[in-house]
């Protein structure tokens, strides 16, 4: 078990940036909808795997987890910050909308949020249980920038978008709902390059990257 936990999470870093719902006119909330049930998924499967992992494991051992997470200020933060998006969804316009996000802000919604802290909860305990956990990451990102590196650039020469049907002046896109997305992604990646101190990753991650920078809008309508 504790192997496969190893590939547990470097596996969902590979995949989540690929992800998209395959349709004709690319509908951004079918693609939120992917991402949010493979990543439910990850996470009852990953808190799954820990229990199996560690048959020790009570209920009452919630009780340290703050103490826990004060050792460890960014996840503190973190939750924290999650807490209080959820605790003020009460106070918004539409609390239901803040809990869960509308269809104009695709989902991006308090429990969302919940979901993204509890999965780099979950990675921060594996990684500090498993160190080998930790270059498989990076691995996992590296292989994932590649791939939307490459697409970017046909995307561009191409002028004309890998999934939906995009005007050219707000490619590349990829499975991105922007390319800012885009190019956060490949900023993370670029960061694991650099760390690894690969050249020839680092050279193709940057230019992929600055193709996201390179035209003159950002988002735009479908053509």
């Amino acid at each position: 078990m504790k192997k496969l936990l190893r590939y547990w999470w470097p596996a969902y870093v590979f995949v989540f940036p690929l992800l998209f719902f395959p349709t004709a006119q690319r509908d951004l909330r079918w693609d939120f909808a992917v991402h949010l049930w493979v990543s439910l998924g990850f996470v009852v499967i990953g808190i799954f795997g820990e229990l199996v992992a560690h048959p020790d494991t009570r209920i009452s051992h919630i009780t340290g987890l703050f103490a826990w997470l004060r050792r460890r200020p960014v996840l503190l933060v973190a939750w924290l910050y999650a807490l209080w998006a959820v605790s003020t969804s009460y106070f918004a316009v539409s609390p239901v909308f803040a809990l869960t996000g509308s269809p104009e802000g695709l989902g991006d919604g308090a429990l969302w949020i919940v979901l993204m802290v509890t999965i780099a909860t979950l990675v921060s305990l594996r990684v500090e249980e498993d160190p080998l956990v930790t270059p498989t990451l990076l691995k996992a990102f590296l292989g994932t920038g590649l791939i939307l590196a490459i697409f970017a650039t046909i995307e561009v020469l191409g002028k004309r978008a890998w999934i939906g049907n995009f005007a050219p002046d707000v490619l590349p896109q990829v499975t991105f709902p922007s390319k800012g997305h885009l190019g956060g992604f490949l900023g993370f990646a670029l960061g694991a390059a650099l760390y690894l101190l690969n050249p020839y990753l680092v050279l193709v991650l940057s230019l992929g990257l600055g193709l996201t920078l390179s035209t003159r809008q950002n988002v735009g309508p479908p053509l």
